[in-house]
């Protein structure tokens, strides 16, 4: 499955470094952790950043 963002932002998005006392901005790292993969480009108002989710099925 394949989830995709966009936002206003034209900077590309990059994971920091683990901090477990930095509050917030954890979302790519969360994304990169469980998707297979994860893309980001440019658009003219910003940038969109797509996730490639494997999804099982329920059991």
């Amino acid at each position: 499955m394949q989830i995709e963002v966009h936002d206003s932002n034209p900077a590309a998005p990059a994971v920091k470094a683990p901090d477990p006392a930095r509050v917030g901005q954890h979302g790519l790292e969360i994304v990169a952790a469980v998707a297979r993969t994860v893309t980001a480009e440019q658009t003219p108002d910003g940038k969109r950043i797509t996730a490639d989710v494997l999804l099982h099925p329920a059991a």
